[in-house]
């Protein structure tokens, strides 16, 4: 069994992609990687290189640039390696591969997987048609559909005799980090880019609320992204008069990330949809607290009062906030009961559990 693995999210070389590619290669896989010519945080595309990973490179790829030249590329590439597996992560990429395939029909069988990942889920005039375009193209093309929570399995159960869930892992130095939770205080992080959907407004609100009715003088919130919405978020949060309690730190990289994660002891997930949910997987595993709509993969894995709790809008949100401030005993044990279930988020764990039995299948 061998394996071509697209690393590229439509906009570079992203970390989960690469953390799959690599823990594929530790379970003994046959396993090759597509790159483009654009990575999300530097040493991604070297990581693989150190773990002896071989690659082709297609330059232009994330930005849907030399369909031909990759074409015929990927052609000549999975002959000579005689790859017959290929995954692909995005629509762009199941088209070139599936012209590949028609190329290569009477020469080499080709098996496609392709996971779902976004169907511009947060513009509801344009999700309708995204879903119906995405539902043909994978009923049409592709011989196995990845789908990473039930959220996403009911937005495409018609396509139930070929889809195989398998949620999405995180880095090992997540998994690698001790459970850490602080003593005094509420101490919040949601990492995201500032856009319309991801509503961090209804946090700072909530946040700016529960200072004034409770008097704290220990909590904190943490706004880790960058985006158009970011300008707007910072000066609400000074507007409500708690800009030196809200910190941004703009985009960070995973090492960045996880350290700022581990100086909290929840995660607030307010957004209006989620096609996963890596800002609740990876608190999750660091053993924090959960409060969240129900969105993505938290209703798979979140259940109430014991791995976190759900809410709706702001003013619920507020009312956790100060229920969860009179009593840390509570958001810890939640946090070390999530601590640990990390195992399920291992990537060679899931790998091993998961990909192998699809792959083969």
């Amino acid at each position: 069994m061998k394996i071509l693995l697209f690393t590229d999210c439509s906009v570079g070389v992203i970390g989960y992609h690469v953390d799959h590619a690599i823990a594929l290669k530790k379970a003994g896989v046959d396993i090759f990687a597509v790159v483009s010519s654009k990575e999300l945080e530097p040493g991604l595309i070297q990581s693989m290189r150190e773990a002896g990973i071989p690659m082709i490179l297609l330059s232009g790829l994330e930005r849907h640039k030399n369909m031909w030249k990759h074409i015929f590329a990927l052609s000549s590439y999975i002959q000579n390696n005689e790859i017959n597996y290929v995954h692909v992560q995005t629509n762009w990429q199941l088209m070139l591969i599936s012209v590949v395939r028609f190329f290569l029909l009477f020469r080499k069988r080709l098996s496609i997987t392709y996971t779902i990942h976004a169907y511009r889920h947060n513009d509801p005039k344009k999700v309708f048609f995204a879903r119906v375009i995405i539902g043909i193209l994978l009923f049409l093309l592709a011989n196995r559909v990845i789908y990473t929570c039930n959220f996403l399995y009911r937005k495409f159960s018609f396509l139930s005799y070929k889809m195989f869930l398998v949620p999405i892992g995180v880095p090992d130095l997540f998994m690698k980090e001790p459970l850490s939770l602080p003593d005094r205080g509420l101490h919040l992080i949601f990492p995201a880019i500032f856009r319309k959907g991801k509503n961090q407004d209804l946090i700072i609100k909530a946040f700016a609320h529960f200072i004034v009715r409770s008097k704290d003088q220990n909590s904190s919130l943490f706004l880790p992204g960058d985006g158009p919405l970011l300008d707007e978020m910072k000066s609400l949060a000074k507007t409500l008069g708690i800009a030196d309690r809200v910190y941004f730190p703009g985009y960070c990289t995973r090492n960045t990330l996880c350290e700022l994660e581990r100086l909290c002891n929840v995660a607030v997930i307010p957004t209006n949809v989620e096609t996963y949910g890596l800002c609740i997987v990876e608190p999750f595993v660091l053993g924090k607290c959960i409060l969240t709509r129900k969105v993505g993969i938290a209703e798979d894995i979140i259940k109430e009062e014991v791995n976190g709790f759900y809410f709706n809008n702001s003013d619920d949100l507020e009312e956790l906030f100060m229920k969860l401030s009179k009593d840390i005993t509570l958001v810890n044990s939640i946090g070390f009961t999530n601590f640990k279930l990390k195992k399920k988020f291992n990537w060679v764990y899931i790998v091993e559990k998961y990909y192998i039995p699809i792959y083969k299948s």
